[in-house]
C-alpha cells in the first residue's frame, strides 16, 4: 500500500534494526519530554519490544517506510478474555491496543504523516480478527498523538493520572470511620466492585462487560484482605457507616522492571490505586475523600514512601474525572478508542 510516497506494509524481520532504532529514539525524546530519567539502555529495551511484534501471534504491526528508510511503526497486542478472568472486570472482552512503546515515528511530522495510514492497517486487521475494539496509548501532553488520534476518529476512554504521595497543601487526615478491610468484608467489597463494573458498563464507553462471574469477583476481593502481605500486594480499606461497608479503596506499590519501556515514561516505583468504590446511595458524600486520604496515609506510613501515586479512571465518568483532578492526579498516559 503507497500513501503519500511511503509504503505501509507489515512489518517483517528485515525491519527489526530499523525499527529498533526508530523505537530507542522515540523512548529518549518521551523520556526527555516527561523528565524521567531511565537508567536502562533504550536500545536494549527497544530490541526486547520489537522482536515481541515478530514473536507472539497475538500481536500485529506495521511500518511506514520511505525508501529504505522507517519512518513509522504501530504495533498492537491483542487480548481475548472470558467472564472467569481478572481482566475481564476492567477490560473489552475482545481487544488490540497499541501500547505506548508501539507507537514510533522518526519525529512528529512523520507521526502525523504515518500514523493514521498505519492505524488504518491495524484496524482493517482487527476488523477480520473479529476484534471489537481498537485502542492507542499516547502520553497526556502529546498534542501531536492527540491531534492524530481524535481526527481518526478516536475518542479518548481512559486515563493513568498521578500525584504527589506528600500532602498537596492542607489535606484531610482519614477520619475514624475507615479501617483496614478483614476477611468478614469479602462479600461487601465483591458487591462494591460489581457496583462499580455494572456503572460503567451502563454509564460510560469504557467497553467493560456488564456480565460478571461472582467467583471472580469473590477471588479478587480475597486477596484484597491481608494487611500483612507485601506492599506489592493490594490491600483494601473500607468505610463503615452504621455497621455497613459503604466504599472501599485498593492501594499497592508498583515497581516497574528495569526491562519494560514504561521506565521512559513513569516513574520506577510508585503507588497504585486498583480500586476505588463507594455505594451508589452513599456517593457525595465524602467517602470517597475519606478512602483517599486513607490510601495516601498508608503510603506514607512505609519505610521508604514512593514520591508518586497512581490511578486510571475513564475519561467520560465527568464526576470521577472531576473528583481525581480535585485532589491533584493530573493525567500522564491516555488510551484512546475505537471500534474496527
Amino acid at each position: 500500500m503507497w500513501s503519500s510516497r511511503f509504503d505501509i506494509r507489515p512489518f517483517a524481520a528485515g525491519d527489526v534494526g530499523a525499527v529498533v532504532a526508530l523505537t530507542a529514539s522515540t523512548f529518549l525524546r518521551r523520556a526527555a519530554s516527561t523528565g524521567v530519567r531511565p537508567d536502562v539502555d533504550a536500545a536494549t529495551v527497544a530490541a526486547g519490544v520489537v522482536r515481541g511484534f515478530l514473536d507472539d501471534p497475538a500481536r500485529s504491526a506495521f511500518v511506514a517506510a520511505q525508501g529504505d528508510r522507517v519512518v513509522g511503526f504501530l504495533g498492537s497486542i491483542t487480548t481475548r478474555l472470558r467472564p472467569a478472568d481478572d481482566a475481564f472486570t476492567y477490560q473489552a472482552p475482545i481487544s488490540t491496543l497499541v501500547p505506548l512503546a508501539g507507537a514510533c515515528a522518526a519525529d512528529a511530522d512523520w507521526a502525523v504523516r504515518s500514523w493514521p495510514y498505519l492505524f488504518d492497517a491495524l484496524r482493517e486487521q482487527a476488523g477480520r480478527d473479529g476484534v471489537d475494539r481498537v485502542g492507542v496509548q499516547a502520553l497526556a501532553g502529546d498534542a501531536v498523538a492527540g491531534a492524530v488520534w481524535r481526527a481518526r476518529g478516536l475518542r479518548l476512554d481512559q486515563v493513568l493520572a498521578f500525584r504527589p504521595v506528600a500532602p498537596i497543601g492542607v489535606e484531610p487526615s482519614p477520619p475514624p470511620g475507615v479501617r483496614p478491610a478483614n476477611g468478614g468484608d469479602v462479600e461487601a467489597l465483591a458487591d462494591l466492585l460489581r457496583s462499580e463494573i455494572v456503572h460503567h458498563a451502563r454509564e460510560t464507553g469504557c467497553g467493560v462487560s456488564e456480565v460478571q462471574e461472582r467467583s471472580t469477583l469473590v477471588r479478587l476481593a480475597s486477596g484484597w484482605v491481608d494487611h500483612r502481605a507485601p506492599e506489592n500486594v493490594g490491600r483494601a480499606f473500607v468505610a463503615e457507616q452504621g455497621g455497613r461497608v459503604v466504599g472501599v479503596v485498593v492501594v499497592d506499590v508498583l515497581t516497574v522492571p528495569g526491562e519494560s519501556p514504561a521506565t521512559f515514561a513513569l516513574s520506577r516505583r510508585h503507588g497504585y490505586i486498583g480500586l476505588a468504590s463507594t455505594a451508589p446511595d452513599r456517593r457525595g458524600r465524602g467517602v470517597g475523600s475519606a478512602l483517599t486520604a486513607r490510601a495516601l496515609a498508608w503510603l506514607r506510613s512505609l519505610p521508604e514512601p514512593p514520591d508518586q501515586v497512581g490511578l486510571h479512571y475513564v475519561a467520560d465518568n465527568a464526576l470521577g474525572a472531576t473528583f481525581w483532578a480535585r485532589r491533584g492526579f493530573a493525567p500522564v498516559l491516555e488510551t484512546w478508542v475505537a471500534r474496527p
